[in-house]
């Protein structure tokens, strides 16, 4: 359970949105309600349903989910810095308990002169927008593309004049996944300094270009940041975003030493992973971080025989997610390790029986055999008995 004497990290979860922009992915309207309920049990503090001005399903698919999901958790919609998706995304969260409207622009010069503007312009479209999507709802997030390859002074300046215009959070975008934690760190700094003295929060929102997605937004939460914006599976745009359950359990095992936690479920993780996985189509890889299929099991005779005398000593997580280590079986698995996973299936093998099975483990696995199984051993239990 989270520690409410610590400081609370908002999770803001954008499997819907970013996830549902991921390549070769579509969710209709049934399958993102279907995705929201499953984010609702994890705990995760906000949804962004989508990006309605994408088309009149999207539209409608945000409509379903902010009329889904209760007062607990905050429904955001997704709105380029203009009056049109401004309108729009309020008109879909219609219905929704606690919307929230996240505006975005680009504030580095790469990215600016790809959208034909000025960063001039770019800054007096967020102004314009914060305030216009403030007048609609009371919670609206101004999200920062680019950051990391941006001039930090713009990036401070726009961000104070958007707190001031009614934005309650300022999210920092690494859109390019080009960033480091050291860059991440300095930059939520340098935005922190900015908003002092004003109601503002401050966000990260870290692709996976890099594999540094999980890193830098635990580098950000470091440097103060009060949200991160995630995914589950790590699903979204090109090689991904910060995944919802690494951020999550990295919050819940490193996070007290540094006063932070999170309010997310561990045990709901695995059940959200699998849905997301059976919509998207995007296989989780066996050995993901937390919840891929082989991320708490033991292979290595070593390591079985550590965590069968304390589960602490390999499996550090266990304890996150109170359940008890696998055991694997193959050419290294220890003796201790092929009795345990044999008392676990309520067999009773006597000791001859236990070193015919192990001798025959090791020779299904030194011959190629995988995977293997308890069944796979039972003839030699039986050559076992009939040469008593």
């Amino acid at each position: 359970m989270n520690d409410p004497g610590q400081r609370q990290v908002a999770l803001y979860d954008t499997t819907l949105r970013e996830g549902g922009q991921a390549p070769e992915v579509n969710l209709d309207a049934q399958a993102k309600v279907r995705l929201a309920r499953a984010l609702v049990a994890t705990g995760a503090d906000a949804i962004e349903a989508g990006y309605p001005m994408t088309s009149p399903g999207e539209f409608e698919a945000v409509h379903a989910v902010a009329g889904e999901v209760g007062g607990s958790v905050i429904v955001a919609a997704l709105a380029r810095a203009n009056r049109i998706d401004v309108m729009r995304a309020n008109a879909a969260l219609a219905g929704a308990a606690r919307p929230r409207i996240t505006v975005f622009v680009q504030v580095s010069e790469v990215q600016a002169r790809a959208a034909g503007l000025t960063l001039d312009q770019m800054a007096q479209r967020a102004r314009e927008s914060v305030a216009r999507a403030r007048d609609l709802v009371a919670d609206v997030q101004l999200s920062l593309g680019d950051v990391p390859r941006a001039q930090p002074g713009f990036v401070a300046e726009l961000a104070r004049a958007a707190a001031e215009a009614g934005a309650g959070t300022i999210s920092l975008v690494d859109s390019a996944g080009v960033a480091t934690p050291e860059e991440i760190g300095r930059a939520v700094a340098g935005v922190r300094e900015a908003l002092a003295g004003l109601p503002a929060s401050v966000s990260v929102h870290c692709h996976d270009d890099l594999g540094l997605a999980t890193a830098n937004a635990f580098a950000g939460v470091l440097a103060g940041a009060d949200q991160v914006e995630c995914s589950v599976n790590g699903v979204g745009e090109r090689a991904g975003n910060t995944a919802l359950e690494e951020i999550a359990v990295l919050l819940r095992v490193k996070g007290p030493a540094h006063g932070v936690d999170c309010a997310v479920r561990p045990a709901e993780l695995a059940s959200a992973s699998a849905i997301v996985e059976l919509a998207t189509g995007y296989s989780v890889s066996w050995n993901k971080a937390v919840v891929g299929r082989h991320a708490f099991v033991h292979s290595a005779g070593v390591h079985q025989d550590a965590v069968l005398a304390d589960d602490s000593s390999y499996g550090a997580l266990g304890s996150v997610f109170g359940a008890a280590p696998g055991l694997a079986l193959g050419k290294h698995t220890s003796l201790a390790g092929l009795r345990a996973a044999l008392v676990a299936s309520g067999a009773s093998p006597t000791t001859r029986e236990l070193a015919d099975m192990y001798r025959r483990l090791k020779e299904l696995a030194d011959a190629g055999r995988s995977p293997l199984t308890l069944a796979d051993l039972l003839p030699a239990a039986e050559s076992g008995r009939s040469g008593r």
